[in-house]
């Protein structure tokens, strides 16, 4: 899609990936005959995995980016603790694995000690695979392999890692969610409004028909939790929506071009869909007591998925023309500096973020918050480290990045 989960690719079909991936990787594409499935069978289902041994161990991790060696000068060794230790965390620990990245080969600058990753990760495979099949039944497109397991890749690694604090009938929803996501803009190219994401108001004037994969999986939503259900349905509206709109091809401040991509990138919808994981609703009260949170994390959430695309970004141009729409390109130009004097600054920046983050996470569990307040500032912050994990190894920024494939006795642990 233009503007996939904090990054900008041209509009194509993402079997043609080689802006994606590394420019020697060629898709052949070969049609896939598969069984017919039913958007039912993938609802509200007991999953046929429910305990062979996978969910004690975390998922192959291939990559390691490291965007820049320095590590932040001061650090705080008792910074958010509910990710390392299980007894200080609101988030159900079976429902996740923590992991130290540092201690699995992944270069890990930050004052996150750990991440969490979901345990059905397993799960989310499968249901990727059958919905993304399913999906392109009803598109009558036989895609190749290639496809359907960069597509798998994308929405199960960022799903596992960025919201992977729900239970497993949650997962399984949210992972059909991200792949809903990922790739209802590939399906703008052709009109098909079946899979597409609605904008402004046209589910009012459109037939229930016309958007059968966000309806099914609205009302799958909300058969969960009414009110979580309708906020993260609606939260994707505004952002599908928003994503039409032509960004500035000037940014006069980072403050402006962070202003901007807040909403094209989709920070809301990764809040609404923490709060659907934690299972927690949010009154306006609530959100007030944490409405200092909240533009932290969604800044964070930007310019490290910056820092780490910039280089898949920097090929994409180079060899197909795509626009580059990232913060470290924007302070090169302002202040007339080097690729690496841009990416240092905008990394000081997401460290003095974190240190933010750290001083509001005590101010409010020091007290004074209710039980629901503190889950969901937990799980934001989980799923700020989890978002930075899943940029450090995510295989499409990874394949611009040289050295960043880790040694396969680390990564087949």
């Amino acid at each position: 899609m233009s503007s996939i989960i904090g990054q900008r690719v041209p509009p194509t079909q993402l079997w043609r990936w080689s802006c994606l991936q590394s420019p020697s990787t060629i898709f052949l594409p070969f049609p896939i005959h598969r069984k017919k499935r039913l958007i039912s069978q993938f609802a509200r289902q007991s999953h046929p995995y429910q305990s062979n041994g996978h969910q004690d161990r975390v998922r192959a991790i291939r990559y390691g980016i490291d965007p820049l060696k320095p590590a932040p000068k001061k650090r705080i060794s008792n910074a958010f603790p509910f990710l390392q230790f299980a007894g200080a965390s609101l988030v159900p620990s079976h429902n996740v694995n923590k992991i130290v990245p540092s201690t699995v080969g992944v270069p890990w600058t930050t004052l996150f000690r750990a991440s969490l990753q979901s345990k059905y990760w397993l799960e989310a495979e499968e249901t990727a695979k059958g919905f993304i099949e399913e999906i392109l039944g009803k598109r009558g497109d036989d895609k190749p392999q290639e496809y359907i397991n960069a597509a798998t890749e994308a929405a199960v690694s960022f799903g596992i890692n960025v919201t992977p604090m729900g239970d497993l009938g949650r997962m399984i929803f949210l992972t059909k969610f991200w792949v809903f996501v990922f790739l209802s803009d590939d399906a703008a190219d052709s009109g098909n409004r079946a899979i597409m994401i609605p904008l402004g108001d046209e589910l009012k004037k459109s037939a229930e028909s016309e958007h059968v994969v966000y309806n099914t999986l609205a009302k799958e939503a909300m058969s969960y939790d009414m009110d979580q259900g309708k906020r993260l349905m609606e939260s994707l509206v505004f952002w599908g929506t928003a994503m039409q709109e032509h960004g500035p091809e000037w940014s006069p401040t980072l403050e402006d071009y962070m202003d901007y991509r807040i909403k094209d990138v989709g920070a809301g919808t990764v809040s609404r869909a923490v709060e659907f994981a934690c299972d927690v609703s949010l009154s306006e009260a609530d959100r007030k007591v944490v409405s200092c949170l909240q533009p932290l994390c969604d800044r964070h959430f930007i310019l490290t998925n910056d820092r780490y695309s910039y280089a898949k970004e920097i090929v994409a141009e180079q060899e197909c023309g795509a626009a580059v729409v990232n913060s470290v390109r924007v302070v090169r130009r302002l202040m007339n500096t080097s690729d690496s004097s841009a990416k240092a600054i905008i990394q000081q920046i997401i460290w003095d973020i974190e240190y933010q983050m750290h001083a509001e996470y005590e101010r409010l569990s020091q007290g004074g918050v209710t039980t629901p307040q503190l889950t969901y500032a937990q799980g934001m912050i989980a799923s700020m480290a989890g978002n930075k994990f899943y940029s450090a190894t995510c295989p499409r920024y990874a394949r611009a990045t040289e050295g960043s494939e880790l040694h396969k006795d680390i990564y087949k642990r």
